[in-house]
């Protein structure tokens, strides 16, 4: 199993995870909002019984209240954030829909405002008034279906149907005629992966929708809808662990069918509880890979300089062997150079010049 293979809240997480933590923000008081590393944020939230509490929000991936300590930072635009939410009162948190959205209505002073929390890929913290208007973003965005952009009205993204408002015959509209079951009900009722894979066994998830009856269907679906109003109402929250200390993923409920059977479990009283300890881990686990990444670059660049100063090593001690090679014959040859260089010096001296020849005449004839 791979170490960490989910990242994100999925729709019904975010469901189960805002009724556990809802009753704890409402008519709270935001006294501080920080920085966490890059487009990540911490805000400080006095509770109606004057507890403490710190809400972690991650735009595109998660939002818990933590009891950990974070190191924080109030650079970038945590200021402007800060000017908006600063001593304003939660009134109400709510999931958008059965989206991966929250919704916070605020009121500060006499100003009405929103948080809007996107948990979607991409997805961006927007602080809005009460008309929409978007007034401070994460990040500006500029895609096919929307903007974000300070000054222009909040768009949300593409949503789906709501399996659990909409009615069967509305769900039945918005499916395709083919394709298979599991595929069709992730990608056009956007229902989470790991729901479909724990609600239908692996013949009818592979079966393809035209195969399948209505009323076959028609169930199906009210067994999906029924799955998430329990696990929403009843959740047993649970980490998967994968052995050697490290986790796999989490839940709201406990999997039947999403993992092997010797699958080890490890419960938690809350819901928030459980996704707390598992992004814990999880940013333990990336920092703690990023330094070993850190250690492997600096372990490849230094055996690439040493590799470079044996090449070096290896041509100066060939060079020095041929000159020790040099110097030996020359000093068991010394006195026979000697000698030739004195026979080269006596020749030269005794030698006529070039004047001396050219001045020189053969003797004439008789």
């Amino acid at each position: 199993m791979k170490e960490f293979s989910k990242k994100s809240l999925t729709s019904l997480d975010v469901a189960v995870l805002v009724k556990e933590i809802a009753s704890s923000l409402e008519n709270g008081f935001i006294t501080n909002v920080y920085g966490v590393d890059e487009d990540k944020y911490l805000l400080k939230v006095r509770g109606v019984d004057g507890r403490l509490i710190l809400l972690y929000i991650q735009p595109g991936s998660r939002i818990n209240v933590t009891r950990y300590t974070l190191q924080t930072t109030h650079k970038g635009k945590i200021q402007m954030f800060r000017k908006f939410l600063r001593d304003s009162q939660i009134l109400s948190v709510k999931q958008y829909k059965f989206e991966r959205i929250i919704i916070f209505d605020l009121r500060k002073g006499s100003s009405r405002i929103r948080v809007i929390l996107e948990l979607i890929p991409r997805g961006v913290l927007v602080i809005t008034d009460e008309n929409y208007k978007i007034l401070m973003t994460s990040k500006t965005l500029d895609v096919k279906d929307r903007t974000i952009k300070i000054g222009l009205k909040y768009t949300p993204p593409p949503t789906f149907p709501d399996i659990l408002s909409e009615s069967i015959n509305d769900l039945l509209r918005a499916l395709p005629k083919k394709g298979k079951l599991g595929s069709v009900l992730i990608r056009y009722l956007g229902i989470p992966p790991e729901v479909v894979n724990e609600v239908l066994d692996e013949e009818l998830r592979n079966r393809d929708i035209g195969d399948v009856e209505q009323d076959e269907l028609i169930t199906t679906i009210n067994n999906i809808r029924k799955f998430i109003i329990n696990v929403i109402n009843n959740p047993e929250p649970v980490i998967v662990h994968g052995g050697n200390d490290s986790y796999v993923s989490f839940h709201p409920f406990i999997p039947q069918r999403l993992w092997p059977i010797d699958t080890r479990f490890i419960a938690f009283e809350t819901f928030n509880e459980a996704v707390d300890e598992y992004f814990r881990a999880l940013t333990t686990f990336t920092i703690m890979k990023k330094e070993i990444e850190s250690i492997e670059r600096e372990r490849e660049r230094l055996n690439k300089v040493l590799s470079n100063m044996l090449v070096d090593y290896s041509k100066t001690y060939y060079k020095l062997r041929e000159l020790e090679k040099l110097i030996d014959v020359l000093s068991r040859n010394y006195q026979l150079i000697d000698n030739i260089v004195e026979c080269s010096s006596c020749l030269l001296y005794t030698s006529p010049s070039p004047r001396d020849l050219s001045t020189s005449r053969m003797p004439s004839s008789a």
